[in-house]
């Protein structure tokens, strides 16, 4: 079988930044995630940069500068709200919530007045920040408050900014463009520290015990507290193991991830939480030890970055018991561009995956399957039944996840 690239935690990016922006401005309650995944995305909406036909070349130009000017504002967005977050000009300005910018240079740590004035000016034309030229005052939008305040916030900023921002990733996607290969997790420096930070993030939420689990299946529940055997392939930093060993101590959990750093960081979590019926091992699936056969399986954002993700949708279905469950959860998208133009996240999965899990599927030497973050429910049911899986229940998880029940 052919070896997977080391990135087995990386799709937690992409979920983890689709995560916070989409659950600020959803409507959607937690506790009402309903089974609607099986309906169509919507094929007929154009795309953001579609100029419609008849409108003169000096228009269309003009709209092109712009939209192409408003891509580039992104990515110093970033940069100044990761800024914000580490010197704690959000949390300052919340607190003081009507301030001059020397004001706010003081308050939050004597800082260079100059210099928070002119992020103050970048972010009012962000349109985060209000500014009053009668008073010299500004205001923090208290919408926007509410999502920097967020400690998802922060963390996600930093990851964006470690897979577009830094020299490293962008020289080795650049040489994959021209070398027809991939890239590798070495080419990610800070990757696993950023990860981790996602993790602890999830650690507020639970929602895989509180909210996944009694939909995915009651019976499975109740085996959970009667005790079973469960694995998860690229469990990352270990949280939502932990989280579950934790909640269901007769049980016995078994988490794989091929990243040193991240097993560290899942052993440290169970020793400070006091867990003791969980065990972490730093393995390659393709050479997975194990004498064991499992109850229920689970990888998160996982498969999409595989170079050869459907010999080990095969695999984990030969560690199945008869009876058991694999829970596969990816981003919720359609496999087709047009079903997707529109809509808010693609344009950022769509991205990502460029830098990082389209690029990490195809491998150094270019023969993954390179599905990347985008793959789509279609695709995904199509790898699923060619891993032997026919019982297959699509359940929409927390926005933008989508999860597949399969039995075997």
């Amino acid at each position: 079988m052919a070896t997977i690239p080391k990135v087995v935690t990386a799709g937690v990016i992409s979920i983890a930044v689709g995560t916070v922006l989409y659950n600020t401005f959803s409507r959607k309650r937690r506790d009402s995630i309903e089974d609607e995944a099986s309906e169509p995305l919507s094929s007929s909406v154009k795309s953001p940069l579609s100029v419609p036909t008849g409108e003169s070349s000096s228009d269309t130009v003009e709209y092109a500068q712009t939209s192409i000017t408003n891509m580039f504002s992104g990515l110093v967005g970033t940069v100044m709200i990761n800024l914000g977050v580490q010197l704690g000009l959000f949390t300052t300005a919340i607190r003081l919530k009507e301030f001059t910018s020397d004001q706010l240079a003081i308050e939050a740590g004597n800082l260079s007045p100059r210099l928070v004035k002119e992020w103050l000016y970048t972010l009012t034309c962000h349109g985060i920040f209000e500014f009053n030229p009668d008073t010299e005052k500004f205001i923090i939008l208290p919408s926007f408050g509410m999502v920097l305040s967020q400690p998802g916030t922060g963390a996600m900023a930093e990851l964006i900014l470690t897979m577009c921002g830094r020299p490293e990733p962008y020289s080795a996607v650049k040489e994959a463009f021209k070398n027809r290969g991939g890239t590798s997790y070495e080419d990610y420096p800070g990757f696993s520290i950023m990860n981790h930070n996602l993790c602890v993030v999830k650690r507020a939420k639970d929602i895989l015990v509180n909210h996944y689990l009694p939909i995915i299946s009651k019976e499975l529940v109740e085996k959970l507290h009667k005790g079973i055997n469960v694995a998860e392939f690229g469990c990352g930093c270990g949280h939502d193991l932990n989280t579950l060993a934790k909640a269901f101590p007769a049980s016995k959990f078994y988490g794989f991830d091929l990243l040193e750093d991240s097993i560290k960081y899942a052993n440290d979590e169970a020793k400070t939480s006091g867990i003791l019926n969980v065990e972490f091992h730093q393995q390659d699936i393709n050479e997975l030890k194990t004498s064991e056969t499992y109850d229920f399986i689970m990888v998160f954002n996982v498969i999409h970055d595989l170079t050869h993700p459907t010999k080990v949708i095969q695999m984990i279905h030969s560690l199945l018991k008869p009876s058991g469950i694999f829970l596969m959860a990816d981003v919720n998208s359609s496999s087709h561009l047009e079903e997707n133009l529109g809509r808010p996240m693609p344009k950022l999965f769509y991205g990502i995956s460029v830098m990082h899990c389209c690029s990490i599927s195809l491998g150094k030497d270019g023969t993954g399957e390179g599905l990347g973050a985008m793959w789509g429910r279609q695709k995904a049911l199509e790898i699923l039944q060619a891993g032997n899986f026919k019982d297959i229940k699509i359940i929409n998880g927390e926005p933008p996840e989508v999860l597949f029940v399969c039995k075997k």
